[in-house]
């Protein structure tokens, strides 16, 4: 209701008491008269919400922000180059672009949480032999400027932001064994996670950033595992006669897609976050590794040497509508298409 038609109703209610009140007593008649010329008054302002309206009934309700489709960055190697560089490309595969040139090796790259940059991991350090270490550069890739993040002998490698940005998990060799490490976007402040003598790698963070997936031969075999983003409670998730790994956390926080050669060959696989109903979803004779869940629209891109050679592709989270995202002259895997990694 507008305040020209509010008050018009106000002045006409005003008035019918008036004439009701009239034949009961003169006085009354007098006082009521001099209401209904305070409530006129607000008719000379015209503007402004009235007093007595809810605000909230004025005001349209805010959308839940809902991520544009973002990019999936991943690696080439360059067969004539004999060298591994960073490319990104849309969701559908088109408008590709190269992020790194550089002569040595970059690899393991994964979005920031807005898309803005990328983390990955380089042999373009001035050490003799070259270390990988982990790097940050902006979405355009290196010609806007690279940051170093670790100066350790040994390498580290497969860094994952976190869903809110403030901190960033990797692997590394430091301490003489694989381990799962977090520091903050600028690389202080490191912190062991794991302090376990065999191998833990591949870290994925939930959506809500409080836990990590990864992989660890600490039992023998390779297997999935998931800890709280401090270290505790460590809990296996996968029990397979072949190797488990790979994790990567659907959008949503309730499965994890992983890679696992249990049939024979390497296949991608979707279980619940808590390790069960586990199901290949690729069913392939070729090879299937690398999944990354998507942020948006809750498909699975992944790595596949299906037609020969290594070429990215994408599907629904059910294995269906798998579609081929890259056909070039070289090897394209390790796909990220979201925070969190890998």
């Amino acid at each position: 209701m507008d305040d020209h038609n509010w008050l018009g109703t106000l002045s006409t209610r005003a008035a019918k008491l008036t004439v009701v009140t009239a034949f009961l007593v003169l006085g009354a008649l007098v006082a009521l008269s001099g209401q209904a010329a305070t409530y006129s008054a607000p008719a000379a302002v015209g503007t402004g919400t009235p007093f007595y309206v809810p605000l909230a009934m004025h005001m349209e309700p805010t959308p839940t922000p809902t991520p544009s489709p973002g990019r999936i960055v991943f690696e080439t190697y360059n067969d004539q180059l004999l060298n591994w560089d960073i490319f990104a490309m849309k969701a559908d595969g088109s408008s590709m672009a190269r992020l790194t040139t550089d002569p040595d090796r970059d690899s393991d790259a994964s979005w920031s949480p807005d898309y803005s940059q990328v983390v990955f991991a380089s042999e373009r350090t001035a050490e003799d032999p070259p270390n990988r270490e982990i790097y940050v550069m902006g979405a355009a890739g290196e010609a806007g400027g690279v940051t170093r993040l670790t100066y350790q002998e040994g390498k580290e490698y497969d860094p994952s932001w976190s869903p809110d940005g403030s901190r960033i998990a990797f692997n590394s060799k430091r301490d003489g064994d694989w381990e799962i490490w977090l520091m903050n976007p600028n690389g202080t402040g490191p912190v062991n996670l794991t302090h376990n003598k065999e191998q833990e790698c591949d870290p994925s963070w939930s959506p809500d950033g409080s836990q990590l997936a990864f992989d660890s031969d600490r039992e023998g075999n390779f297997e999935i595992y998931r800890m709280n983003a401090d270290g505790t409670g460590v809990t296996r998730l996968t029990n397979s006669p072949g190797e488990d790994g790979d994790p990567s956390w659907s959008a949503d926080g309730t499965r994890i897609a992983f890679e696992s050669d249990r049939t024979g060959d390497w296949e991608i696989w979707v279980m619940n976050a808590n390790g069960t109903h586990q199901v290949n979803i690729t069913h392939d004779p070729e090879t299937d590794i690398d999944p990354s869940w998507q942020r948006w629209g809750g498909q699975i891109v992944f790595g596949s040497y299906r037609t020969g050679r290594s070429d990215i592709y994408v599907m629904n989270s059910d294995g269906s509508g798998v579609t081929r995202l890259t056909s070039g002259p070289f090897k394209d895997g390790d796909p990220c298409a979201h925070p969190g990694g890998p």
